[in-house]
Parts: C-alpha cells; structure tokens; sequence
C-alpha cells in the first residue's frame, strides 16, 4: 500500500533469485504480471474490528487472519506503480498474455483450415484438368469416327450409283450365259461372288464405324458432364480455399497485433527501468536516514532520562525517605540485544505500545516486496494500517517527538523516541499536529491519517525502531516475538 518498502540491495536477477530467497509463491517470473497486488486507495482491512487501545488480541488476529503470502499479494506497493506509464504497460502486457494464446490456437486453426482447403482446391483442379484432357481427347475420336462413316458412305454411294449406271446386275447375268464350259462358268460365278464380298464388306464396316462413333458420342458426353460436375466443385474449393486465407491472414493480424503491442509495452517497461531503479535507491536512502534518525532520538532520549533520572537522585539526596514522582514508563534493561539491535533473538525493549489507530486492522506487514515488472526488491519495513482520510493518529507511547518531517517516499511524517531505545514512525500523514522537541503522552492525537509522499491510497504506514533497527511492530501487540525486521540490512 506505501513504500514502506527499503531495498535490500537493488537486485535486478529477477525472480530466479527472488524464489531462491525464499519467496517462491509470489513472483513467477520477471514478467509475471499482476502477482503483486496493486490497489487504488487504502488497504482491505484485515480484522475491521481492530484492537482496543492497550490491547493486542484483535490486532493480532487482524493481522494473522489472512496468510502472510496472500497479504503481500493483496499489498499495495506503491513502486510496482511507480510510473503510470509502467502500470499502462504492465497491464497491456497482462491483456496480452490473456489474449494471445486465444489468438494463436485460432490461427492454428485457420492456418490448417487454409492448408486443408488449398489441397482441396487443387485436387478439384487437377481432376477438372484430368477430364478436360480427356474430354478432348474422346472428341478427337468421334471427329475421326465420323470421318470414317462418311467416308465409307461416300465409298458405298460411289459403288450403288456405279452398279446402276452401268447395268451391273444385267451385265453379270450375261456373263454367266456366255460362259463356253463349265470351267468357264465357274472363273465367272467366282468373279461376281468376290465383287459382291467387297460389296458386303464396305457394308459391314460401315456398321462397325457407325457403331464405335455412337459409343464415343456417349463417352464424350458423359465426361462433358463430368468436366461440369469437377468444375463447379474447383470453384467451391476455391471460395473456401479464398475465405479460409481470409480468415487465416486475420487471424494472423490479431497474433502480430498482439506481439506488436506486447513488445511495446515491453520496450515501454525497458525504458523506465532507469527511473523506477533511482525510485527503489532513493527509497532506501531515505529508510537508512530515518534509521539514523531513530538511532539518534533513541541516544537522546536515554541520555535525556539519564540525566533525569541522576538529577531526581540528586534531589533526593539531602531528604530521608523522600519519593519522587514516578516516571510515565519505567526504563528497562536492554536485555541480552546489544546496542546496534544488531541480534537476532527478542528486542531489547519491553515497554507497552498501544495501537496508533484505535479499531483499525493490519494490513500490509514486514517483508520482501517485488516490482512485478523488473524484479526488483525492497524491504518493507513497517505496518500499514487502513484507516479513511482525516483519521486521527495516535503517538503509541509517551515520548518526545525527534523529527518531523515532509517529503520523500514518506511523505509527512513523524519520528517519536520513547524509553528503552525503541522509537515510533508514522508516515503519509495528511497533517501533522506536533512540532520536534514536544513531549506527547501515550494515546495522544499527533496527526492525521493521508497518502503524502508515494502512495495511492489513504493509510498509516507505521514503524518500530529499537535503536535505529527497524522491527517487526506486530511483536508489541500479540503478533510474535520482538523481532528486527527480516529483510533489513541497513
């Protein structure tokens, strides 16, 4: 929800690394979009019901609701929006990734349709070609049987109208009576029986000639009405061939489409790497100074009571069983932490805090947090506690305010020392209604809730210092031990 978010080094491998380390059911890839969530306004509230002033029950159950992996992924990270033209990009990169595989089974299958329709096409041709050739070829023949029956009708004309002109059938007789002998009489019966074979034959071939021209007048038909039949189908095969490359060059527009837009959305990410990675540097600048800064209101505001305290003894010195008023809370010993809260076992602080915002729930808590388009990390150092605009905040314990400050990724925001080493932060305020150096009791209204600095929505991001180290502030209220926090490296 803010960029309470430091970076534990700029780490640019992406999310090979990212997994190694231990987040492997947030981010997927470098390009995995949309794992980390981004919310316009405040965060979800987890638990509205919150937790009494004093108390941790409800707060601790508000934050452990909800599992810690589907709070980071419900988290709002303020720099994963950093740039609305990388947010533009990364969610035409997520419209892509849900179009594109559509649009690729789609082209596919145009792409096969296309193929099945072309080898449908060119058989319907090549058959239609087949029987074009031999519809050809069978007109050729009755061309030539023709000619044979005409021929053979003039040849059979010739001899009637030669046997009539010149009396044939007279002139025979005669020559069978002339005959001397019967020797004679036969050469003459031979002569004719030879003369009216040649007769019968040209007859006879006439028939066969006839014939074969009626079967290839059929055959040639027949194919003639095949050569229609094969032509209307090319044409069918055609048209389908024509309008299966229609919708396969469609279909190959909406993939080039697609992958035009997913490489410009990608050289639009390319180009605001530069500025999102200064963002993610200029975070953690800012996150060291403020632990610099605790560290420093921490120092002074032990020396402070220090000096309280040994001038209260002072007092008391001269007086026999005099007593003095008692201090607001009670100092502590540092315990077994040492002074850079460089440990790794409990904080070395035991003072009570109360919840800054009475009712309202945690949200966002402590971690790793991952640009969800570069890969980069950042440690989220803090709480974000859901609360509408103009929501009073409330100083965790009695202290002295150390810094206030505007600007930045925290925008307005307040730094409050308290005893035994731990200091408070409070950021994104809309106003602040405390000046530096002012005492504040526990429980008192020291501004109010906003989304200054980088942030999209209005909230509390709200810290724990022990010493300059950043801890997880949930151990104060029921949620675990008092423990720096994870991910810092200062």
């Amino acid at each position: 929800m803010d960029l309470g978010d430091g970076l534990g080094g700029l780490d640019e491998t992406g999310s090979e690394t990212l997994v190694s380390r231990g987040r492997s059911s947030v981010v997927t890839t470098v390009v995995a979009l949309g794992m980390v969530g981004c919310c316009a306004g405040g965060m979800a509230a987890v638990g509205a019901s919150g937790a009494p002033t004093g108390t941790g029950a409800a707060v601790r159950a508000a934050a452990t609701e909800v599992p810690i992996d589907q709070q980071v992924a419900e988290t709002h990270d303020y720099l994963a929006d950093a740039s609305k033209a990388v947010r533009r990009a990364r969610e035409e990169l997520e419209r892509v990734a849900a179009s594109l595989p559509t649009a690729q089974r789609k082209l596919a299958g145009a792409q096969s349709g296309l193929a099945a329709a072309n080898r449908a096409r060119e058989q319907a041709v090549a058959l239609l070609a087949a029987t074009e050739a031999a519809v050809q070829t069978t007109e050729t023949r009755v061309v030539e049987a023709r000619g044979r029956v005409d021929a053979l009708k003039v040849r059979i004309g010739a001899t009637a109208r030669q046997s009539y002109m010149s009396g044939d059938g007279q002139r025979e007789l005669e020559v069978l009576l002339s005959a001397r002998d019967p020797a004679d009489f036969a050469v003459a019966l031979e002569a004719l029986a030879r003369r009216s074979r040649g007769n019968n034959t040209a007859l006879d071939e006439m028939t066969a000639a006839q014939q074969q021209l009626a079967a290839e007048l059929v055959s040639v038909q027949r194919l003639r009405d095949d050569a229609v039949r094969h032509r209307d189908t090319a044409a069918r095969e055609a048209t389908a061939a024509d309008r299966a490359a229609t919708e396969a060059a469609a279909a190959k527009n909406e993939v080039d489409v697609l992958v035009s837009r997913r490489a410009a959305a990608l050289r639009t990410a390319a180009g605001h790497r530069r500025s999102v990675k200064r963002m993610y540097g200029e975070l953690l600048e800012e996150q060291r100074r403020i632990a610099r800064a605790a560290a420093e209101a921490a120092r002074r505001e032990a020396e402070k009571a220090r000096k309280e305290a040994e001038a209260a003894k002072n007092k008391k010195k001269p007086a026999s069983g005099g007593s003095g008023p008692a201090p607001t809370q009670k100092p502590t010993s540092p315990g077994s932490g040492s002074g850079s809260g460089s440990g790794s076992g409990s904080a070395p602080a035991s003072g009570a805090l109360t919840w800054p915002i009475p009712g309202a729930g945690a949200g966002g808590r402590t971690g790793w947090r991952v640009h969800p388009v570069y890969g980069y990390r950042s440690c989220h150092t803090g709480v974000d506690i859901s609360a509408g605009s103009g929501t009073s905040i409330r100083s965790a314990g009695a202290g002295t305010v150390a810094t206030v400050a505007s600007g930045g990724p925290y925008g307005n925001h307040t730094i409050v020392a308290h005893a035994d080493g731990v200091s408070t932060m409070y950021a994104h305020q809309s106003r602040i209604a405390v000046r530096s150096g002012q005492r504040v009791s526990a429980g008192q209204v020291i501004g109010y809730v906003g989304s200054t600095g980088w942030s999209t929505g209005p909230h509390l991001h709200f810290e724990v210092h022990v010493r300059g180290v950043p801890y997880d502030p949930m151990g104060w209220f029921g949620g675990g031990a008092k423990q720096r926090v994870s991910c810092w490296s200062g």
